[in-house]
């Protein structure tokens, strides 16, 4: 999908790493803002990356995630700002400790990169149980948006969409085009 998006746009060599999970016992560890983790992605795997691909110093490097793994792919600039030129939030599960992530990047003034924000319309559910203790309190589609709002009002630029559809791979499969041409025309 990426490959047929550079050919038809010609755009500039970029890099898009999406941010997983080796399995389900380390899902939870690495995906809730562990520091570890960010520094992990942001000093051993994007420079192997770089070197892997041939990608220039120059050439941007997006940090991508879907629901729990998009909150630890929004935490790793929070950690590291010179590490990326942005980040790509699908659903991501800025809910987690009644928004946690958002408060700290209001505390400290988010890093200046771009950012893409896309959630679904029908993920308004406002009380989720997750398992092992874990209670979403609030609904996905308000956490994304108040984490777009707080971006906006520290004046950082963002592209935001919210498409039809819930919290499923369609919804992200679709979106994915559109985020990645929103990042390479924001990013510096």
């Amino acid at each position: 999908m990426i490959a047929e998006l550079q050919q038809r746009e010609s755009l500039r060599p970029f890099a898009v790493v999406y941010v997983s999970h080796l399995d389900g016992k380390t899902r939870w560890p690495e995906s809730f803002c562990n520091r570890a983790f960010a520094r992990a992605i942001a000093e051993e795997l994007l420079p192997i990356l770089r070197k892997q691909l041939d990608l220039a110093e120059a050439a941007p490097a997006f940090l991508g995630g879907l629901s729990l793994t998009g909150l630890a792919a929004a935490h790793v600039p929070l950690e590291f700002p010179e590490a990326l030129a942005g980040v790509l939030c699908q659903s991501a599960s800025f809910w987690w400790q009644e928004g946690r992530l958002t408060a700290e990047y209001a505390r400290g003034g988010p890093p200046e990169i771009a950012y893409r924000i896309s959630c679904g319309l029908e993920e308004t559910a406002p009380y989720v149980e997750h398992g092992e203790g874990l209670i979403q309190r609030i609904a996905q589609l308000e956490a994304n948006r108040a984490f777009r709002d707080m971006l906006l009002a520290a004046g950082r630029t963002v592209s935001y969409e919210e498409f039809a559809g819930g919290h499923c791979l369609s919804g992200w499969r679709e979106d994915l085009p559109r985020a990645i041409s929103a990042l390479l025309k924001t990013a510096a």
